[in-house]
């Protein structure tokens, strides 16, 4: 397991052959300002709650990566236009 902090409420967390990013909030984050948004791999995407600063960058992520997204149904009825695959139970 392998878990790296980006700052703020945004983290990813490698596990079981998995990897999840949770509140995707890197380019307008001052505490992430030297990672790669490019870099970040992601097999699922959490998130808590549809704030800027827990969202910023689900859409560009969520598009590279086609990642699942994980959240609550108003979060995702949001985004579902414009990403990939929201996670449908």
């Amino acid at each position: 397991m392998n878990l790296t902090y980006y700052g703020h409420a945004s983290f990813l967390l490698e596990t079981g052959g998995s990897t999840l990013l949770f509140d995707p909030f890197i380019r307008p984050n001052p505490l992430a300002k030297d990672i790669d948004v490019d870099a970040i791999q992601a097999d699922y995407i959490l998130l808590s709650h549809g704030h800027g600063d827990h969202v910023a960058d689900v859409e560009e992520i969520g598009k590279r990566t086609g990642a699942e997204l994980v959240g609550m149904v108003e979060v995702l009825a949001g985004l579902a236009k414009r990403v990939l695959r929201p996670h449908t139970p």
